[in-house]
């Protein structure tokens, strides 16, 4: 089986004890010669990037000392 990873950097290398490579984060990934998937990656958002929602959210805490 051969796998795409499609997201490969140093971010997503580590190391081992014996320093072998291990590659991680195959949340991108896709086997080779399988279609393209009709949901792109790009839909999903990690949480570490905040949206225009929630720093609405944020900011109204901030201001009244509570959840809005």
């Amino acid at each position: 089986m051969q796998v795409t990873h499609c997201d490969l950097s140093p971010k997503n290398s580590l190391l081992d004890c014996d320093l072998n490579l291990k590659i991680a984060d195959f949340g991108g990934a896709s086997l080779c010669g399988e279609e393209p998937s009709a949901t792109p990656a790009t839909r999903f958002r990690s949480p570490v990037y905040p949206t225009a929602i929630g720093l609405a959210s944020a900011r109204g805490e901030l201001r009244m000392g509570a959840e809005p």
